[in-house]
């Protein structure tokens, strides 16, 4: 079962990278974002919407290349700065 699956209960960064099977670097290099921020990303740390909209970007791209359907923004659980 993938992700995918788990459309009502939000899934963690981490959880949607490692499905993918992506190691931290080669997200840093899909999305441009530092090993720093996507840590403090996947330990539910505050990030900005706009890091948190480059590593979706970057994830949905490795899922569309790898046969998976897109997730949208509000399905992953960021804690993006200013949001309650």
């Amino acid at each position: 079962m993938g992700i995918e699956a788990l459309a009502v209960k939000k899934v963690k960064p981490s959880d949607v990278r490692t499905e993918l099977g992506l190691t931290m670097r080669e997200l840093m290099a899909l999305s441009g974002i530092s090993a720093g921020t996507i840590v403090k990303a996947e330990a539910g740390g505050s990030i900005r919407r706009l890091t948190a909209h480059a590593l979706h970007k970057a994830l949905n791209k490795e899922r569309v290349a790898q046969g998976l359907p897109k997730l949208a923004f509000d399905m992953i659980d960021w804690n993006v700065q200013g949001d309650d």
